[in-house]
């Protein structure tokens, strides 16, 4: 599925695998929930911030592989 989300923006330049029953708006909401919001990841300071936000994007939302072979 395409990235429609805007927390993981600029970190998600690729389609998404997305589990049954969830989409990208469901996914960011629990992100939220959790405090993963732009409010509190932008208390991090500039050198953490960058590579915490690609392993949350890419660990949240990873990304879709051709299946070989098939």
């Amino acid at each position: 599925a395409s990235y429609t989300g805007t927390l993981c923006k600029p970190y998600i330049p690729y389609d998404v695998w997305l589990p049954p029953n969830q989409t990208v708006a469901t996914i960011e909401a629990k992100l939220n929930t959790m405090g993963l919001n732009s409010t509190s990841l932008s208390q991090l300071t500039v050198d953490c911030y960058e590579p915490f936000m690609e392993y949350l994007c890419s660990s949240s939302f990873p990304k879709v592989e051709a299946v070989v072979g098939t």
